[in-house]
């Protein structure tokens, strides 16, 4: 029972602040790494490796256990680097500058939080790749396609660097030049980690 409560609880939480995220961004993740739980951070985990599951089928077109099983597996390596290589970059950021109170658990949970903009546009695209396949035509239905679909990517893109920009503003105190000198470090750094998926035939995109 115990266990449930946890679970009932931690989702009420992340229910609470991943619409205070939408709504009111500024002021939820502000709560979100004062007082971010580990709970929350799990039901970020196990949205992605749902995820994972659903594009496991799309890209391998097939119910073979094993293949499905392994791009999986790929995919949840992928993901699960990708957040600790950021996660490790926002560690030596916080060692260098150390800011007052610094909440790792906090920083940790926030930036899960931001894998949810993330994961939505992954999950948009496979579902679009389903629904319509390439090649598009340049039809009617295939302009207004690629209208709705970038304007959708362009809003979701906004949502992730406004949630980035928070999660280094509040989780780590940095002001908007020492936060754009961090973007410039950490750039490079995730350039090498996407060409790398893509090598291993990971991501196209980073899941970060």
């Amino acid at each position: 029972m115990e266990l449930l409560s946890s679970i009932s609880l931690a989702w009420v939480a992340f229910s609470r602040h991943l619409l205070g995220l939408a709504a009111k961004p500024y002021t939820t993740m502000r709560v979100v790494v004062e007082k971010g739980e580990w709970g929350e951070l799990g039901i970020v985990g196990f949205l992605c490796l749902v995820y994972f599951s659903l594009s496991s089928l799309v890209k391998t077109q097939a119910m073979h256990p094993l293949l499905l099983t392994k791009q999986f597996i790929k995919l949840s390596l992928g993901g699960i680097l990708g957040y600790l290589l950021i996660i490790g970059v926002l560690s030596l950021v916080a060692a260098f500058s150390k800011p007052k109170n610094f909440n790792y658990k906090g920083v940790a949970v926030a930036w899960g939080y931001s894998l949810i903009p993330t994961g939505i546009w992954f999950l948009l695209t496979s579902f679009l790749y389903v629904v319509l396949p390439p090649p598009r035509t340049q039809a009617f239905s295939g302009v207004l396609f690629s209208l709705v679909y970038l304007t959708m990517s362009a809003v979701l893109f906004f949502w992730k660097a406004e949630l980035y920009y928070l999660v280094l503003r509040f989780g780590l105190r940095l002001d908007l030049v020492k936060i754009v000198v961090v973007t410039s470090i950490t750039l490079p750094i995730v350039g090498i980690y996407s060409v790398i998926m893509l090598y291993c035939g990971i991501f196209r995109v980073p899941f970060i």
